[in-house]
């Protein structure tokens, strides 16, 4: 099975494009963190969006974290020196803008002074 899910930042604005038969696409990098502290590393993976997707694809913005799914393919190219390359991108299948950190809400914790009578407990 070939499925991967990343969760991460996009680098730069789309790229909207069409096929010469009018099928629409989005090209995107994304930024994918992972460890801590000084072990921090980000891997950037290209990102490939194909018709309704590539449609959703042009609200995206540089900075906006995205959950994504979708599978992986390799394509093989020749460079201008006539040098064969192989690129391997995330073709998307489904994403989600996720809020960033700071516009989440923080989540509500109980008024320090509510106590909870042992009496309301039905158990």
């Amino acid at each position: 099975m070939n499925s991967v899910v990343v969760v991460g930042n996009v680098g730069a604005e789309p790229e909207i494009r069409a096929t010469s038969n009018g099928a629409k696409v989005a090209s995107f990098r994304i930024a994918v963190n992972r460890g801590f502290g000084d072990s921090k590393k980000t891997s950037w993976f290209n990102v490939t969006a194909w018709r309704a997707l590539a449609d959703q694809a042009e609200n995206l913005h540089k900075g906006d974290r995205l959950h994504l799914s979708g599978y992986l393919q390799s394509r093989d190219w020749e460079d201008k020196s006539g040098v064969k390359r192989t690129t391997v991108e995330i073709v998307a299948q489904a994403f989600e803008i996720q809020p960033k950190r700071d516009d989440e809400k923080p989540k509500q914790s109980p008024e320090p002074d509510s106590q909870i009578d042992d009496d309301s407990v039905p158990f």
